[in-house]
């Protein structure tokens, strides 16, 4: 095997010889303009999103706890992440409408 294909995860182009932080960092670049772009969502929700979409629990969706495996997983479904998000959002303000309308009639749903 050549040096490139050690470099880079070719399927994606990702570079994974890059130092961890490095990684993780490039993963950070791609995954906060997701969620700071639009303002519609917290940057926690858009963890919660991503890791729906790794299968994983929330808590290891974190760029800070992934192994390099786990973020240049999650680089290759962050482009599509934007999809999910608008899906997302849409549960949302369907929950927050049916929890306004239930509100004001002064029934509050199972707790």
């Amino acid at each position: 095997m050549d040096s490139a294909e050690e470099d880079d995860d070719w399927t994606s182009g990702i570079p994974i010889a890059l130092p961890l932080p490095a990684l993780k960092q490039q993963a950070h670049d791609l995954f906060d303009p997701i969620w700071r772009d639009d303002r519609t969502v917290t940057r926690g929700q858009a963890y919660e999103v991503l890791a729906r979409a790794m299968d994983i629990p929330e808590p290891q969706s974190h760029f800070k706890v992934m192994t390099r495996h786990r973020i240049v997983q999650a680089m290759a479904i962050l482009p599509g992440l934007r999809a999910d998000l608008r899906a997302y959002r849409e549960r949302q303000r369907s929950q927050r409408a049916s929890g306004t309308r239930k509100a004001g009639s002064g029934a509050h749903g199972p707790p």
